[in-house]
């Protein structure tokens, strides 16, 4: 706790300020060697008058009740400059050696500005971008030949699937497989042939099979276009009895060239025409 009495006091600023007791009040006044100088310069100037307002010329000892030295209780004003001491002697009689934080003279120093980081938010951005980019010109070309090449996949599945339809169809024949002749061909197709059920067909084949022999076939080509498969072959084949049914001394080796219609249906793809 502060043991400085109440009285002006020089508040680091230049001025005196009151001091309660307590605190720094918001009282202020001109500093005491400021005044003293224009009292001077009045003496100097006009001994009466200033003898007449109490001001003792320049080099007079003037005392103030109260103090030791001047009258018994008076002290020379010269010697407590500001009205009293300041510095060490101040500090030691517990008087406040400057004014506190918030007043004129000892202000704190202002903290610096903190610099915007503003630019960071436009760096990663543009970072981002850049990547994004980068990953768009990568990913874009791969995904584009990855479509492609599947659509080309899918149309060499659907002509594998259209070769091994002819296969099957032509092994029904070979072997009289009714369930391989219904399932690689339509049903308006096994009309065209009249050959609607596995009773027609079957005796056919079965006639068609004493007739042959060392049947082959070799697919030449496979188009696909508007949804129709075309199976492009050569069948060859030996005929071993004559018009009558009776056999052949000789064989006589057949070839011939087909053209197979495929259209979906079945739940796959299915001839409905043969040329």
């Amino acid at each position: 706790m502060s043991t400085t009495p109440p009285g002006w006091y020089d508040d680091g600023s230049g001025t005196q300020r009151w001091w309660d007791g307590a605190a720094w009040t918001q009282h202020v006044q001109p500093a005491p060697q400021a005044a003293a100088s224009a009292a001077q310069a009045l003496a100097e100037l006009d001994p009466a008058a200033a003898a007449a307002a109490g001001i003792a010329p320049a080099g007079a000892t003037p005392t103030t009740p109260g103090y030791p030295g001047g009258g018994g209780t008076d002290a020379p004003v010269a010697a407590y400059p500001g009205g009293f001491p300041t510095g060490p002697t101040a500090a030691a009689a517990g008087a406040p050696a400057a004014a506190p934080a918030g007043y004129p003279g000892n202000a704190p120093a202002a903290e610096p500005a903190q610099k915007s980081r503003l630019w960071i938010v436009f760096v990663v951005i543009g970072i981002v971008v850049v990547g994004l980019i980068v990953l768009a010109a990568v990913l874009i070309p791969r995904v584009i030949g990855a479509l492609t090449a599947g659509g080309a996949n899918s149309g060499a599945d659907a002509e594998r699937v259209a070769v091994d339809v002819v296969e099957a169809y032509d092994e029904a024949w070979s072997t009289a497989d009714c369930d391989l002749y219904l399932t690689s061909t339509t049903e308006s197709y096994r009309e065209a042939l009249n050959l609607a059920d596995c009773a027609a067909f079957t005796a056919e084949a079965e006639r068609f099979g004493a007739q042959t022999a060392e049947y082959e076939i070799q697919v030449d080509s496979v188009e696909q276009a508007d949804g129709v498969i075309t199976v492009y072959t050569t069948e060859s084949f030996l005929t071993v009895t004559d018009e009558t049914g009776e056999p052949l001394a000789d064989p006589e080796p057949v070839a011939s060239p087909y053209e197979y219609t495929l259209v979906r249906a079945n739940g796959g793809w299915a001839i409905d025409d043969v040329w």
